[in-house]
């Protein structure tokens, strides 16, 4: 097998006999071009060794950790967080832990 990426789809080649691999996985064919493709770096993941480039390995491996990242943030009750507020509010502690996860979430902070 070999995954590549191109115009930001994650592109699978492999051989008749592997067919159901990515297809179990959630890739769609394209009967056109003969491959598996698909645009959701989760479902790539699970091929990300099969990456012929180490840049497509290491934006596989940096999304996960972002991930892992973004579920800690999911669950917390609290941060450490300075948010712009209205005078004489106070955010709770939950509030700014869902702040910091939808920052985090949508790539506009780093956990």
């Amino acid at each position: 097998m070999q995954l590549i990426k191109q115009d930001n789809k994650y592109i699978l080649r492999c051989n008749y006999e592997q067919r159901n691999i990515p297809k179990e996985a959630g890739f769609r064919w394209d009967g056109q071009y003969k491959v598996w493709w698909t645009d959701d770096i989760n479902k790539a993941l699970s091929f990300k060794n099969f990456a012929t480039d180490d840049n497509v390995r290491k934006e596989i491996e940096s999304a996960v950790d972002n991930v892992a990242i973004a579920v800690d943030a999911s669950r917390a009750d609290d941060a450490e967080i300075d948010i712009p507020k209205p005078d004489g509010l106070e955010y709770l502690g939950y509030q700014k832990a869902g702040i910091k996860y939808a920052l985090i979430k949508f790539g506009l902070l780093k956990g």
